[in-house]
Order: C-alpha cells, then sequence, then structure tokens
C-alpha cells in the first residue's frame, strides 16, 4: 500500500464561496497560513452554500484505491458559530453520517475518512472533489482554509519497484562514466513511467551514489 497526498490545482464545481486574500486558489488552500486567505461563504443568505475543489490526479502506476482522508481547516468568521458538512464529491451529494461540524472563531483543522464512497476507482477519484457545505448558522460567515486529500492505494505490478528495473537498464549504461546529477535528470525525463515526484528522484540519487552538477 502506499499513500498519496493530493493538492488543490483549481476550484470545482461548485464555487458559492468568495476567495478572500491575494494568493491564487492553488496557493491559498495548499497553504497553512491560518487563514491569511481564505474562502468565505456569503454571509447573510450563505445557508446551504456549497464550495470544492479538484485536485492534482493519482500517478499513472496506482491499480487501485483502497481509502481515503480528507485534511482541512474551518473557522467562523463572523456572527455565531457555524456548522459545516465535508464530503467527498464524485458526482453526487452524499456526506453520510455524522458529517455535520461545528466551527468557532479560530481555525480548527479537521479531518474525515472514506467520505461518500470509501473505495471509488481511480478514475472515479482522479475526477472527484473535496465538498464543503454550510449548513447552519444563517447569520455571518464561516471560512475555509487550506485542505488536502490523503489516498491510500495500490501500485501497479510493484509500482516504483517496476518502475525501477525499468530504468536500471539506461542508467547501468551509463554509469561507468560517473552520473551527474543533471545527467540523471535528462536520462529520466526521457522514459516512461518517469519519476513522479522528488523522493524518487533522491532514491535514485542515493541508489546511483551520483556527483552534483554544478552551472557556473
Amino acid at each position: 500500500m502506499a499513500t498519496i497526498t493530493r493538492w488543490v490545482n483549481a476550484e470545482g464545481s461548485l464555487t458559492d464561496w468568495q476567495k478572500i486574500g491575494g494568493l491564487s486558489v492553488v496557493a491559498t488552500m495548499n497553504s497553512d497560513d491560518n487563514g491569511t486567505s481564505f474562502f468565505n461563504n456569503d454571509g447573510e443568505s450563505g445557508l446551504n452554500d456549497s464550495q470544492s475543489f479538484t485536485f492534482d490526479p493519482l500517478p499513472s502506476y496506482i491499480a487501485q484505491v483502497i481509502g481515503h482522508t480528507a485534511y482541512f481547516k474551518a473557522a467562523k468568521r463572523s456572527g455565531n458559530d457555524k456548522t459545516v458538512q465535508p464530503a467527498a464529491w464524485f458526482g453526487t451529494w452524499d456526506p453520510g453520517a455524522n458529517e455535520v461540524l461545528t466551527v468557532a472563531g479560530t481555525w480548527v483543522s479537521f479531518s474525515r475518512t472514506d467520505m461518500n464512497t470509501a473505495t471509488p476507482t481511480v478514475d472515479q477519484m482522479n475526477a472527484g472533489e473535496l465538498r464543503l457545505k454550510h449548513t447552519g448558522g444563517t447569520v455571518g460567515d464561516a471560512g475555509w482554509t487550506y485542505t488536502y486529500w490523503d489516498v491510500n492505494t495500490v501500485l501497479t505490478g510493484g509500482g516504483l519497484i517496476t518502475a525501477f528495473l525499468q530504468w536500471l537498464p539506461p542508467l547501468f549504461a551509463v554509469a561507468s562514466h560517473g552520473l551527474l546529477k543533471c545527467e540523471v535528470t535528462q536520462i529520466l525525463s526521457k522514459l516512461n513511467p518517469r519519476p513522479s515526484n522528488d523522493e524518487e528522484v533522491r532514491k535514485i540519487l542515493e541508489a546511483f551514489r551520483v556527483r552534483p552538477c554544478y552551472n557556473f
């Protein structure tokens, strides 16, 4: 099993809330800034307003989703305490039981596991959104900031191990010359599948004890 962390890449299909602060949508929701910038429901008539976000797709070597947990921060921005419902949005609204949360005047972190669909397909997960719905405390605002989505997955054919086996021949072909870090990057960029993140590249560099590349 591997846990993949997915980050916000855009607003989703539900856009009732308003962005407060000067950062982009991506920077706003991926930065734990305690509400320097955030999304806010529209105050006096905000009951049942919903906001959702889409996330980075899962890597191509993921075979199956076996669970997921959403993390986010929310707070009352004005008026009385608010209630909100977090849910995974796979094309239908079904928040499940015990999903209503009460938010007060400070930013509080929450998590919800296996919302709506505990084991979506990879395609459903890639198309899915996280949604927050304002359900109670109609006078005043609720805010939402900093969210990400952890997905528990099964890798295809060993995932990274299988990919390493595909990467080894071209790497060994030039290893006797003493690989530079920039040379490894150029080689891997031409492979399919490519390393999907910095951690995979770091493992390769460590395995081959490659020399750093300096540009003057």
